[in-house]
């Protein structure tokens, strides 16, 4: 007898167009007829992609969040004004304010705190400070509880954060910039992670992986 499946869902990054994969959740959501949230084994996403993987984490209504991005989404992306003295000054500041982007994330996320989420979660971000690679993720392995209070919008913040688009995030002692850096598509984290803290086998013949991002998707 067949092991049950170990189904995972890794969100892309990509800007406004972070909206595709919502839409595509909703979608697959009114066909199963059940939250996504008993569906999948483990929940990853980069950049915009850690906004809906959120969302799907704490079982928020995708209608929600895709509201907010056509309500929103302009004043997230509305270009900084540069009054300064110089005309480099756009070469070394970021492109974006966060102000518009920490609203929203605030009104979807609340004061939740990854030590809340009740299902394996893994937010990518790069952790500039030292070059390496920082992964928040909720309280899934008694072997690491390092952001059990750190509050989710942080979290999602961080990863959001692109080089050049807005300025980084600072996040306890770790200054963090956007987890596309290295992992746009999240999903190759979350396999490794699956087997190496929950002790899923995941053999290349049985992968249970649902990919969606804004370049196209994949499932394998």
């Amino acid at each position: 007898m067949s092991a049950e499946p170990f189904y995972i869902l890794a969100i892309d990054g990509g800007g406004i167009r972070g909206v595709f994969p919502a839409h595509i959740l909703k979608c697959i959501q009114s066909r199963l007829k059940v939250s996504l949230l008993r569906k999948f084994g483990m929940i990853s996403g980069t950049s915009n992609g850690a906004i809906v993987a959120a969302a799907v984490a704490l079982d928020i209504d995708l209608e929600k969040v895709i509201a907010l991005y056509r309500e929103h989404g302009e004043a997230i992306f509305k270009r900084r004004r540069f009054w300064g003295p110089t005309r480099f000054e756009p070469a070394i500041r970021s492109r974006y304010e966060k102000n518009a982007l920490k609203s929203v994330l605030n009104e979807v996320l609340g004061g939740k705190t990854l030590g809340q989420i009740t299902i394996p979660l893994l937010l990518p971000a790069t952790d500039i400070g030292n070059g390496g690679v920082h992964v928040f993720k909720s309280n899934y392995s008694s072997e690491f509880t390092r952001d059990s209070s750190v509050l989710l919008k942080d979290a999602v913040l961080a990863s959001c954060s692109a080089p050049t688009y807005f300025d980084p995030t600072t996040v306890n002692e770790y200054l963090l910039v956007d987890g596309g850096l290295w992992a746009n598509n999240p999903s190759l984290a979350a396999v490794i992670d699956a087997q190496k803290r929950l002790g899923i086998k995941i053999k290349t013949s049985e992968r249970c992986r649902l990919v969606l991002g804004t370049q196209g998707h994949a499932m394998g």
